[in-house]
């Protein structure tokens, strides 16, 4: 669903979806974190990014 929502240009709407994926459990998976990163994209928005050690 967010995927779609991306797609459609309704990044806001894509991020609550991810928000509320992210509270369940055992829902912290890679997949969320590179959808999370495509709507913060479409919304104009810059991602951090984490420095390696």
């Amino acid at each position: 669903m967010a995927h779609l929502l991306i797609l459609d240009g309704e990044a806001e709407k894509a991020l609550a979806t991810i928000a509320r994926l992210e509270t369940l459990e055992g829902m912290d998976h890679p997949a969320l974190a590179l959808l999370k990163s495509r709507a913060l994209l479409v919304a104009g928005r810059k991602t951090r990014r984490a420095v390696p050690c």
